[in-house]
């Protein structure tokens, strides 16, 4: 098509979203994404598909476009893959090396609990069990042994090392429920975007929308709904980069294991958050 030929209209998938006004052909340029460092309505409306049919394109000189992977008819939506936007967005971290490279991005890659969902749920439902009847930690527990009647959610993650700090960022599609871990420590949290709603034993059920930095206190178990998707970060204090070991470090499988640990002062109970 000559120039632009999309337009941003309500999506069946999430919010508004970019159609095709024209028809595309495979390795034609849609739109441009980001010009100058500020998105376009094709870098900010373009949502996320399981079968992306365009992909955003990196230029010499900085700016991104919007390319059709294959041919796109007229009245289509322009759907991509997110993690592959951050193969074009920030930097490596190079683990032989062990360090940092300008080799352009901290890609995004799996979630690691790909291939542990009964296992989650079975440990949820035992864990249930073990509870107080009626108790916030049933709950979660409760929530956490149902996901094995679901199927199994794509949450892609992005693990980012700096000096004695690891940075976890999950991407969250519309509509997931996720039940997290027991964390040992205080940890920072960053919701960049979307709208969530949160339960944890603290603070009950609270609805959150993004940009949103909070802090998290030790012995920390939560269940997130997704109401639109959404990008999460945490941040924990470690100079561990192997993630088993930083699991290891920051997760207690239990709360009777995560009690025992307190009990031995190992907690990091305060972060200080200044303006």
């Amino acid at each position: 098509p000559q120039g632009i030929a999309t337009e941003v209209r309500a999506s069946p998938i999430d919010g508004l979203g970019l159609f095709a006004t024209a028809d595309y052909a495979e390795g034609d340029v849609i739109a441009p994404a980001r010009i100058a460092g500020k998105r376009t309505p094709a870098g900010r409306f373009t949502n996320h598909g399981i079968d992306p049919n365009a992909k955003m394109a990196l230029r010499a000189n900085g700016d991104i476009d919007l390319v059709a992977l294959r041919e796109v008819a007229l009245g289509q939506e322009f759907l991509i893959d997110y993690r592959q936007i951050g193969a074009i967005q920030g930097h490596v971290f190079d683990k032989e090396r062990g360090r940092k490279t300008m080799m352009g991005v901290v890609p995004f890659g799996a979630g690691d609990t790909s291939g542990k969902h009964a296992a989650a749920a079975q440990h949820g439902k035992e864990q249930a069990a073990l509870q107080e009847p009626g108790s916030v930690r049933e709950r979660l527990f409760e929530m956490q042994a149902s996901m094995g009647d679901m199927p199994e959610a794509e949450c892609p993650l992005q693990h980012t090392f700096a000096p004695g700090v690891y940075v976890r960022t999950i991407f969250i599609p519309a509509g997931t429920v996720l039940v997290g871990k027991i964390h040992k420590h205080a940890h920072a949290n960053i919701l960049s975007a979307g709208d969530v709603s949160v339960m944890t034993e603290s603070g009950g059920i609270e609805r959150l929308t993004g940009p949103l930095t909070m802090v998290s206190a030790p012995g920390t178990k939560r269940a997130v709904y997704a109401h639109t998707d959404v990008t999460w970060t945490t941040i924990h204090p470690t100079d561990a980069t192997d993630l088993d070991q930083i699991e290891a470090d920051v997760i207690a499988p239990t709360f009777e294991d995560y009690e025992r640990f307190a009990l031995r002062g190992n907690t990091m109970k305060n972060i200080e958050v200044t303006a």
